[in-house]
């Protein structure tokens, strides 16, 4: 396991919680990593915390960008990678030491496109870097065809970008980036993903990405015309669907819930 793993952590005035997360990346097991801080304009903290513990190590790059919100700081990670593997860590959230070395495990041993954890929801900000071991029989492996399947019935997969490693080329090779000023910009962006993971996709059903419910979160804020947009990038995906994979259009229809969820 060689390949250089590229960790984007976009970063907007979390001064509460930006460094929990970035000591979870330093405490991986996985060393050959480099950590791409997105400063998105911060107005509080959050980017003198970076700094300081950029100053202490050599992986951690910070780069200052005028906010425009979390797809365009990840696109700006993204033109940043040197890594051949990419992840996504939300600068409130936090991930197990293990989580890097297991899903670039999973990748290599089965020359995959992507994998991923399942995501656990906490409620509470307490930081715990206990570790669940991971067997074989852990992992599922699917076809990206398969993958698709699942993405629209079952929620085995979901549509968080974070929680998952990808071959950055997925991203490069065919143009994918995050829309700017859309909300939803995980589920207008990962299918395409997947449907580009001509090497397939391995899942595990172990929780070891940490989703923080921060009760200001972006999705707890009052309503806003931006909510339509999980209706608008719906519309999208039943065009792109109805191209490519028609066959798998009526479980794009028949989807119950819109507003389509991370694994949980």
């Amino acid at each position: 396991m060689s390949e250089l793993v590229t960790v984007i952590i976009p970063v907007y005035n979390v001064e509460q919680y930006v460094e929990r997360c970035i000591r979870s990346v330093l405490k991986q097991t996985y060393v050959n990593m480099e950590i791409l801080l997105i400063n998105d304009g911060s107005t509080d903290r959050s980017r003198m915390i970076c700094e300081r513990i950029s100053r202490t190590e050599s992986r951690i790059t910070l780069i200052d960008k005028k906010n425009g919100g979390l797809s365009s700081a990840r696109n700006v990670g993204l033109a940043h990678a040197n890594g051949q593997l990419v992840t996504f860590i939300d600068s409130d959230d936090w991930i197990e030491t293990d989580f890097v070395e297991q899903l670039v495990l999973a990748i290599t041993k089965n020359q995959a496109d992507i994998s991923t954890f399942h995501v656990k929801k906490e409620k509470k900000s307490g930081y715990s870097p206990k570790v669940v071991p991971v067997t074989q029989n852990d992992w599922q492996f699917y076809s990206s065809r398969q993958a698709l399947k699942q993405l629209f019935t079952d929620n085995q997969i979901g549509y968080c970008a974070t929680s998952k490693m990808y071959r950055t080329s997925l991203f490069l090779d065919n143009g994918i980036l995050f829309p700017v000023g859309m909300l939803m910009e995980d589920k207008a962006t990962t299918y395409k993903l997947i449907d580009q993971a001509k090497h397939g996709v391995i899942v595990s059903t172990l929780e070891k990405y940490h989703y923080f419910m921060r009760t200001t979160g972006i999705m707890k804020r009052t309503f806003t015309t931006k909510r339509f947009d999980s209706f608008v990038v719906h519309d999208q995906i039943m065009e792109y669907m109805q191209v490519r994979h028609p066959e798998l259009l009526l479980l794009v229809k028949q989807r119950p819930d819109l507003q389509f969820k991370c694994t949980t």
